[in-house]
């Protein structure tokens, strides 16, 4: 594993499943994630959690976390709701369209997602189950994105938005000296410091259809994807897991593990 440092220049974690998160200065995490991040989903009566990649709506709510724990969110049109509210399933069901009700999972608790797997063809689909205790698409709990790698992104097709919300990584960073290029890749198979907290990387980041979806401020775009496979395989950013627990602050330093 090639021996970078990177400093950490923004936190995001995402409370409900595919809504808009929230930046933090610091954050709490373990092997299961930040905390907070992806713990409540938005539920069908047949166990289905809702995804931007198969329903782009809720892409348009956006989500955090109060004091309490509890969550607030806040829809398109305005009107506010939490997860402590009695008329929080009503609400969200009335704006979908469809029963629905926010679900906070339980440890032991897993829920299927229904994917579009090909942003060409959205009759392509598979199912998959999220990993106990939260809403992940995978066995990762961290997503890592670097600057370095959007400029590298954007070079390829600068007539696209790549604000890194498209994107929903937990961790940004930025590279000493500047390095250009998808530099993180770099660290896949080893052992990375996020701060304190040693963290295993799993793998490349293999993009999908939430890529090409329209969020507030950014527009339905298809060219992302399509530009992406041609530059890296559709790959961007990398996938961690938090071997210890810990806490890590914007302004900390991620460096491959001595």
């Amino acid at each position: 594993m090639t021996a970078l440092a990177a400093t950490i220049v923004e936190l995001w974690r995402y409370p409900v499943k595919s809504m808009q998160g929230e930046r933090v200065q610091s954050v709490a995490l373990d092997a299961s994630g930040f905390t907070a991040d992806r713990r409540f989903g938005v539920v069908t009566p047949e166990g289905f959690v809702l995804s931007g990649k198969s329903e782009p709506r809720i892409l348009g709510a956006s989500a955090s976390v109060r004091a309490d724990g509890e969550i607030e969110i806040e829809l398109p049109d305005g009107v506010r709701t939490a997860s402590d509210d009695p008329d929080v399933d009503a609400r969200l069901s009335a704006w979908l369209d469809r029963p629905l009700r926010l679900h906070r999972a339980a440890a032991d608790e897993q829920f299927t997602i229904h994917h579009h797997t090909d942003p060409e063809d959205e009759t392509k689909t598979k199912d998959f189950s999220t990993p106990p205790g939260a809403y992940y698409d995978s066995r990762s709990t961290v997503h890592l994105l670097s600057r370095s790698s959007l400029r590298a992104a954007s070079d390829a097709y600068a007539e696209g938005q790549w604000n890194v919300r498209r994107f929903r990584p937990n961790i940004v960073v930025s590279f000493d000296g500047d390095d250009a290029g998808f530099v993180e890749e770099a660290w896949v198979g080893g052992i990375v410091t996020l701060g304190a907290v040693p963290a295993l990387v799993r793998k490349r980041t293999e993009r999908c259809v939430i890529t090409t979806r329209a969020q507030p401020g950014l527009d339905r775009d298809l060219q992302i994807y399509r530009s992406l496979m041609k530059s890296n395989h559709a790959n961007l950013g990398i996938y961690l897991v938090p071997q210890d627990a810990g806490t890590i602050a914007v302004g900390e330093i991620v460096r491959s593990s001595e």
